[in-house]
């Protein structure tokens, strides 16, 4: 599994939860949509949720919201992935 930094939803300065990205990336593919319409849906361009997606950048609290709406993840999926 890669995980990825991502700050904290309460904006506090150093903290991190990690992303489970192969979480992530399973979850994507389950879904059945293409990247390209999955970036659509969540309003980031393909190359930078592929950026995303290998930990090379982190998700903005905004891009969470919108990947949990688009994928329709449970709370429970969200924080599975996202916040522990």
């Amino acid at each position: 599994m890669l995980p990825m930094a991502v700050t904290s939803p309460q904006g506090k300065k150093g903290e991190y939860h990690m992303v489970k990205l192969d979480s992530l990336k399973t979850r994507i593919s389950d879904s059945g949509m293409t990247m390209t319409a999955v970036a659509q849906r969540t309003g980031m361009s393909r190359v930078s949720l592929y950026k995303k997606l290998d930990g090379k950048v982190e998700f903005k609290l905004s891009e969470i919201v919108s990947l949990c709406k688009a994928l329709h993840l449970s709370d429970k999926e969200r924080d599975s992935i996202f916040f522990n």
